[in-house]
């Protein structure tokens, strides 16, 4: 066996030598995948429900009436370990 390297080896370190770089190929990729994210875009907006969405993301509903009174308990506790139980 020789030290030599093979050819294929000797032209890539040439090309890298001489400044050339292989050419690009997440561009393809990334241009690939902002068209997919467009088209499901508009595959959403103009989907046959539309206005069933439109309704519900767009309305101006009132909120549902309240049924009784509303009890909240805060406990505090000043633990830095990480425990749940503050009075564990």
């Amino acid at each position: 066996m020789s030290d030599k390297p093979l050819a294929s080896q000797a032209t890539n370190e040439s090309t890298k030598a001489q400044g050339e770089h292989p050419p690009r190929r997440e561009w393809p990729l990334f241009l690939g995948a902002f068209v997919a994210y467009v088209l499901l875009s508009f595959g959403v907006v103009l989907s046959p429900n539309w206005p069933l969405w439109r309704q519900a993301l767009f309305s101006k509903g009132k909120p549902p009436a309240a049924q009784g009174t509303l009890e909240l308990t805060l406990i505090h506790t000043n633990d830095t370990w990480g425990y749940v139980e503050p009075c564990g």
